[in-house]
């Protein structure tokens, strides 16, 4: 038993270990905004650097936004062609932001999430005339799995009020392989 017990361990530790073999590029990100009177400027951009993608967003509330809820999209599109829903579902916005990295099931969201607690200054409620930014954005290939499947993918995330959508971004990409 105590054989089996410290063979897992050293095969989870090589797992978590083991050296990541792609790397995430940012290719377009794109935002939208619905309704006039919510935000003055919401507005990302990607940049590359060290063979690396960054994305930079910044956000000015008009009003203060107490409550928001997000629809979240992952997709992901194999070699083949073939479309793989990984998430869709509706989130309150202002939980996730104060819960970030803990209550998530979806581990592709607490990836996200952490990154988003690492490298913004999002808060709930949103303030009036408050820049909010996230700089310097990425994911870490070391949080995700290394048998990560290389392919392109599509991130959607739809914020709504009162059941009324407000703003869009979303963000396309792949995961290449890299030496």
């Amino acid at each position: 038993m105590r054989v089996c017990f410290w063979i897992l361990i050293f095969i989870l530790g090589c797992v978590r270990t083991a050296k990541r073999d792609f790397r995430i590029l940012f290719d377009d990100i794109g935002t939208q905004i619905f309704q006039a009177g919510t935000f003055d400027r919401f507005a990302c951009q990607i940049y590359q650097k060290n063979n690396r993608s960054y994305i930079n967003c910044q956000m000015l509330p008009h009003r203060t936004l107490e409550e928001l809820s997000v629809r979240a999209v992952v997709e992901f599109i194999k070699n083949n062609m073939r479309v793989m829903k990984l998430f869709d579902e509706r989130l309150d916005g202002c939980l996730f932001l104060t819960t970030a990295q803990k209550s998530q099931k979806n581990p592709i969201i607490n990836i996200f999430s952490r990154s988003l607690k690492r490298f913004s200054n999002f808060t709930c409620p949103f303030q009036a005339n408050l820049s909010y930014k996230m700089e310097n954005f990425y994911l870490d290939e070391e949080e995700l799995p290394p048998f990560t499947p290389k392919g392109k993918f599509r991130w959607l995330a739809e914020y709504y009020i009162n059941q009324s959508i407000i703003t869009r971004l979303v963000i396309r990409g792949k995961v290449i392989p890299w030496p």
